[in-house]
């Protein structure tokens, strides 16, 4: 019995602590083990579900974000070991945000930036030779190190299964994000409420610049109402209303 208190007890504890840190990711999203947050970005891992390119990217969209962007070495492998040990899967392909459906051998990333940094699989990309030119969508390779293939974008997955893979959004977080906590102390007269509010500012490009927190006290007075008797009036001595007698 014991134990399982201690068990039920971590596992609420694990909860609060992740919902604490993806409260800075959009409202509309599930606050569950598949929502992680990096630096200033949300990431969203749906290895749940197996779509083809269209359909994730619009997902993302739809959520207010874009297939995952990688445009560093640090990003590909965050993403990489996430898939291969947190969610386990080893074999598995996950869609990206990167294409050249527009341009032939451009390849962009669905924020409109042109990819510099590249993670090409051997044959893959723009080196590719045979069967390239339908493949315009991209997927990050878990079973060949996380390296990068081009494959078809829209193709109905009843048709060709291996083209629903699963896929990674991202989202930005929220600039400024405030948590209120109240405490209130009460004697017979004097009402003091705290006020906490945690901020989280970012950067002009996007990055994580401070968290703070900020202390209100706010004391307000709560009195008793007061009746005076005949010959007496009523006077503000202190924080509270007293009656005052003449003397006869």
């Amino acid at each position: 019995m014991f134990s399982v208190t201690i068990t039920v007890l971590l596992s609420t504890l694990c909860f609060l602590n992740l919902a604490q840190q993806t409260d800075v990711c959009p409202p509309n999203l599930i606050r569950d083990r598949y929502l992680q947050v990096r630096g200033n970005l949300c990431y969203e891992f749906v290895v749940y579900r197996q779509v083809t390119h269209n359909v994730a990217k619009a997902y993302c969209q739809r959520n207010g974000g874009t297939l995952a962007l990688i445009k560093n070495l640090e990003t590909q492998n965050y993403l990489y070991r996430q898939l291969l040990h947190t969610y386990g899967f080893p074999t598995a392909r996950s869609w990206i945000g990167l294409s050249d459906s527009v341009r032939e051998n451009h390849y962009v990333w669905d924020d409109n930036t042109n990819s510099v940094f590249t993670h090409w699989a051997a044959g893959e990309g723009p080196t590719a030779t045979a069967d390239h030119e339908p493949h315009d969508c991209v997927v990050m390779d878990i079973a060949a190190a996380g390296k990068w293939r081009d494959v078809s974008c829209g193709v109905d997955p009843a048709i060709v299964p291996h083209e629903a893979h699963i896929f990674i959004c991202q989202y930005h977080v929220q600039s400024t994000v405030s948590h209120s906590q109240t405490s209130v102390t009460t004697s017979d007269e004097v009402q003091t409420t705290t006020e906490t509010t945690v901020v989280i500012e970012t950067t002009s490009d996007g990055g994580v610049q401070s968290l703070f927190t900020d202390n209100t006290s706010v004391s307000s007075t709560t009195c008793p109402s007061v009746v005076c008797s005949l010959g007496c009036s009523v006077v503000k001595i202190n924080a509270c209303p007293e009656c005052s007698c003449d003397e006869f």
